[in-house]
Formats: structure tokens, C-alpha cells, sequence
């Protein structure tokens, strides 16, 4: 056998045997940090995602945006997709990521559109994650706009991590923009923490 391998392969077949080995000792290792993972009453986990993020910029860069339906667009033309739309426009008159242009305009005739600048977004982007991180220095960076923070060591209590979730949003009011806003959610995973915060999206 081991001659039929070195045959094929140019290597005797303990080779195999060997990366068998390792690929078992991976599996097993990794098992036992998923039952790590899923052992986790004790927990908190942070989910924070950005409020229509691109548009929110466009608004928080020109304050006469404000208050105002706005959707940023991959290109400014009739089949244009809508990138992001603003809450104002999503709350008031249902335009929604993935309509054309054309579409929004049906809905909105005087909705505002801006096109896409990545620059500007990733700029906010980075003052977004530099906050995270002075809450924790486990940061999963899942989106442009979207994050997960381990809050283990500073929140002892489901309470606790409430206030630290309330304290980052004003903190983001005041050192990112007044514009610029967010949804948290908070579970013992990132999956529920991420279902909790969808729930509070405007």
C-alpha cells in the first residue's frame, strides 16, 4: 500500500497517516472551542450596527439633508440601485435597499439623492471602530458598519452591559456626529445579539 501511494504521490503513505493525525487533533481542538462557545450563559456579547449608515453621513456632512428622505446610490440614473436609504425616507415612505432609483422616485417624487462615496464612508467607518474598541479588545468588525464586542470583563450583569450600550451611543452622538446613529443589541451570542438588535432598527 505505502508503495502504491509513494507511486502516486512521491511520498510513502505514513504521510497520509500523519495528516490524518493533524486533521484529527484540529477537529478535536476545534470541538472543544465551539463547546467553549457554546457554553455561554456567562457571557455578553455586544452587537452594534449602524442606522442607515451612508445616508446618515450624507446627512451628518450637509446638515440641509437633515430631517429629509435621502438615498445614496451605486450611480445617479433611473436604474440606479439604492444603496442606503435615510430613515426618513424608509419610515415615511417605505424606500428600501435594492430599489432603482425610478422605484424611490415613485414613492417619494422629491427624495434626495446623493451618489456613492466610498471615502467619506469608510472614514466614518474607522471613527466607528476606534470607539468600539475602547469598550473591548475582542472586536469582530462584521460590515462596514457592524460590529460584535466581547463584553465579558466589563459587564458583570445583563444591567451593566445596558448602560455600557447607552453610554456608547451618546458617546457616538458626540465624538463621531449628531447624525450619526446606531442599534445594540446584547445577548450570550453573537447570533442573538444580532437578531436583538435587528428588532431595533428604525
Amino acid at each position: 500500500m505505502n508503495e502504491k501511494y509513494r507511486a502516486i504521490h512521491g511520498r510513502p503513505g505514513i504521510f497520509l497517516s500523519q495528516v490524518n493525525c493533524d486533521i484529527r487533533k484540529y477537529i478535536r481542538e476545534r470541538a472543544v472551542h465551539q463547546e467553549k462557545f457554546v457554553d455561554n450563559s456567562h457571557r455578553m456579547i455586544m452587537h452594534i450596527d449602524m442606522n442607515s449608515f451612508f445616508a446618515s453621513v450624507e446627512q451628518q456632512l450637509d446638515p440641509s439633508l437633515r430631517g429629509k428622505p435621502v438615498v445614496v446610490l451605486a450611480y445617479v440614473a433611473p436604474r440606479g440601485c439604492v444603496l442606503a436609504s435615510s430613515i426618513e425616507a424608509k419610515r415615511l415612505y417605505g424606500i428600501k435597499t435594492g430599489m432603482t432609483y425610478a422605484e424611490a422616485l415613485e414613492r417619494c417624487p422629491h427624495v434626495i439623492a446623493r451618489a456613492s462615496n466610498a471615502a467619506k464612508y469608510r472614514e466614518y467607518s474607522q471613527k466607528f471602530i476606534a470607539l468600539c474598541r475602547t469598550y473591548s479588545p475582542a472586536i469582530e468588525q462584521y460590515s462596514i458598519d457592524e460590529a460584535f464586542l466581547d463584553i465579558d470583563w466589563a459587564a458583570r450583569n445583563l444591567q451593566d452591559a445596558v448602560g455600557l450600550a447607552k453610554e456608547f451611543k451618546q458617546r457616538l452622538h458626540d465624538e463621531v456626529g449628531e447624525w450619526i446613529r446606531c442599534s445594540i443589541g446584547i445577548a450570550p451570542t453573537r447570533f442573538l445579539s444580532k437578531l436583538a438588535g435587528d428588532s431595533m432598527k428604525p
